[in-house]
């Protein structure tokens, strides 16, 4: 039987090991879902510092605008598309972001408050009166 073995063994290389386990799955969890355009956006946002007051300041879109691109709640722009992509456009044009190679990422954001059923939009422009 060998003494002090039991002494020696820390628990320090038990916590590495989950605290690298749980690193492994957080890098898991974030390759299945997709980066929007929001994030992005918010992410270098966020490397300049700025705040979304500052944003607000910089390009003239409203705070709740700002805000709901940053979540990726895009609904709050629901039937207003063109807004959506000046919003997106102005902004990371003021944050130095290059659209580029992101097209795709916009028209997905656009895409995704459009109506599915045609009818909708047909309903509300009866309530509208047109």
């Amino acid at each position: 039987m060998i003494l002090g073995v039991r002494a020696s063994l820390s628990p320090q290389p038990l916590l590495a090991l989950s605290s690298s386990m749980t690193s492994i799955k957080l890098i898991q969890a974030d390759a299945e879902r997709e980066v929007g355009i929001g994030m992005l956006l918010r992410q270098r946002r966020e490397e300049l510092v700025w705040s979304v007051e500052e944003v607000v300041r910089k390009t003239g879109i409203p705070k709740h605008a700002i805000t709901a691109i940053d979540q990726e709640n895009y609904y709050a722009f629901w039937g207003n598309a063109p807004v959506l992509d000046s919003y997106i456009r102005l902004y990371a044009k003021k944050i130095g972001f290059s659209l580029l190679m992101h097209e795709h990422l916009i028209t997905k954001a656009k895409n995704s408050i459009k109506p599915s059923n045609p009818g909708v939009g047909f309903i509300h422009e009866a309530k509208l009166g047109r």
